[in-house]
């Protein structure tokens, strides 16, 4: 299979799951909450504007997708990563019981003090280790996810790069994949209660913040920082929040994913703000879809990113033809 081939795979399969968890959230939220619709709609329009951009971008002008020294020395190892960050982040919820957000971040934080080299694609793994349970009720299975999840990580090697939730969308595609696969019943939740959606904005455009300030500003690794955020959540939230503190910590790992961008693709801190603030309204509204999946939430955060970048472009795409007008 040429490269050409499987630059176009990597990037469809993106696209795909991030349109559809949007385009879910959409509907759900015309059932629920009309008012927010418009927004909605503006955002998908946003989105969609800049994947096509990326679709010019990576697929049309610079197939790329492995190089031969990548094949020779990463492939096998990257491979190998997602996979182990998927059993380690598994067996830390499972067996000792410390919930998806803290064994997601744990292992974030120990990938990138012990192996930075591939401190990325353990994290991936690890998004696939958060599912739930009652899903992925066993290794094997939870194993298979895994396995899926690597072989999409090495395809979609050159598709959306700086973006932040990329790696859960990988994982996503993994977990989905498998439950098609062996025919795996999904989750079923309910979307969180009004009296906590104001909350929930709050926490991810912070999480999403802080994030972007540790992994930008102060130039850590953009994993340890994620890390960092989501254990500080996943520890506190619960203990803050009785009631609710555990789906706010959910929610505040979710949007430190889209803290994990690069500068070039969120240029500004109000930017990825605003990512957080999408992130938050697609969570509340994706509760009811792909239950129990590992990846979830990096798919929000990623489709969120992509929007406000398409916001930027457009904001300079204004800025400059109004600028020649004399």
């Amino acid at each position: 299979m040429s490269t050409y081939v499987i630059s176009i795979i990597g990037f469809a399969f993106l696209t795909i799951l991030t349109l559809f968890l949007f385009s879910v959230s959409f509907v759900e939220s015309l059932e629920h909450n009309s008012s927010i619709t418009i927004s909605k709609t503006l955002v998908i329009l946003v989105l969609l504007y800049r994947i096509v951009s990326e679709a010019r971008l990576n697929i049309f002008e610079k197939s790329k997708a492995f190089t031969e020294s990548y094949i020779k020395k990463r492939i096998l190892l990257n491979f190998i990563s997602v996979f182990l960050g998927t059993i380690l982040t598994f067996a830390i919820n499972i067996e000792m019981g410390l919930g998806p957000v803290v064994a997601a971040s744990t292992v974030a934080i120990l990938a990138t003090l012990f192996f930075p080299k591939y401190d990325v694609p353990i994290y991936c793994g690890a998004f696939v280790g958060m599912a739930c349970p009652s899903v992925f009720y066993n290794y094997p299975l939870i194993s298979l996810a895994g396995i899926t999840a690597g072989i999409l990580f090495i395809v979609a090697k050159n598709a959306f790069n700086g973006y932040g939730g990329k790696l859960g969308t990988i994982a996503l595609g993994g977990c989905v994949a498998t439950t098609l696969a062996t025919r795996t019943p999904l989750g079923l939740a309910g979307i969180p209660p009004p009296e906590t959606h104001l909350t929930l904005i709050i926490y991810s455009s912070s999480a999403a913040l802080l994030t972007y300030l540790l992994n930008v500003r102060l130039k850590n690794s953009p994993v340890i920082s994620s890390g960092i955020i989501g254990l500080v959540g996943g520890l506190l939230l619960p203990v803050i929040h009785p009631e609710h503190g555990q789906m706010l910590a959910i929610m505040v790992i979710c949007a430190s994913f889209a803290g994990m961008s690069s500068k070039e693709k969120v240029p500004h801190e109000i930017f990825i703000v605003i990512a957080g603030l999408f992130s938050a309204l697609f969570f509340i509204y994706t509760a009811s879809y792909l239950g129990g999946t590992g990846g979830k939430l990096g798919t929000i955060a990623f489709g969120s990113v992509i929007a406000v970048r398409g916001i930027w472009d457009l904001i300079n795409k204004l800025y400059t033809r109004f600028k020649k007008v004399p």
